[in-house]
């Protein structure tokens, strides 16, 4: 409509219509391709948060029956949680998934909280069950963000820079957890060091590293 006013504007005065009144129709205009152009980027976000939802969800299945199906619905919630959050931004290339860089929204949040030493304590983080990472109420929801937060960034870290995923002490912290046996001290053995010393170089790390991957700066020595 606003188009077909113009065109008749113009027709009306050969082309050239005063300033006057061109520009209400052309600053409506533009207005509404403003709009259109934000109507259509919250669309794309939604569609996306959507495809990462359900590839989330797929993935719990996917650990459950394909990557441990000997302790399936037994995985620490952090695991589980972790892992899911990791594939879940995946691309699929060429029929294989492929990560990518970290996840820039998760990687500055996890800079922040670092920063200024909110990052969920690992031994809370360990220890915590399924209903930590629900959200019943708006309340929980910050809550249940620290917990997701913090198990992707132990996820990411256990698999990428100390390969555990696969690994044999894997197997056997997870065992050790069927059994019963204290997460904290089936966790000192996964890593092989105290919770203490584990937790320094787990934060250190995830502060330096890019986007990419690779450390920004070299570890201090031990």
């Amino acid at each position: 409509e606003l188009l077909r006013r113009r065109e008749e504007l113009k027709k009306s005065y050969g082309g050239s219509p005063p300033v006057e009144l061109d520009r209400p129709i052309r600053e409506a205009l533009n207005q509404v391709l403003a709009l259109e152009k934000k109507n259509e980027h919250v669309l794309m976000h939604s569609h996306l948060r959507l495809l990462q939802r359900l590839t989330h969800e797929a993935f719990h299945a996917y650990l459950a029956d394909n990557v441990f199906p000997d302790h399936k619905g037994r995985l620490p919630p952090w695991l589980d949680e972790g892992l899911a959050q990791i594939f879940e931004t995946a691309l699929l290339e060429g029929g294989e998934l492929s990560l990518g860089p970290l996840h820039m929204p998760r990687l500055e949040a996890l800079r922040k909280a670092l920063r200024k030493d909110g990052l969920m304590p690992l031994t809370r983080l360990l220890q915590a069950s399924r209903r930590d990472f629900q959200v019943a109420h708006a309340a929980d929801k910050q809550v249940s963000n620290e917990y997701y937060l913090a198990s992707w960034a132990l996820a990411w870290y256990l698999t990428f820079d100390r390969k555990v995923l696969g690994s044999r002490e894997l197997e056997e912290y997870l065992r050790a957890l069927a059994r019963g046996d204290n997460p904290l001290t089936a966790f000192r053995k996964l890593v092989g060091q105290s919770l203490e010393e584990f937790e320094k170089e787990f934060r250190w790390h995830m502060d330096n590293v890019g986007p990419d991957g690779n450390l920004a700066r070299q570890p201090p020595k031990k």
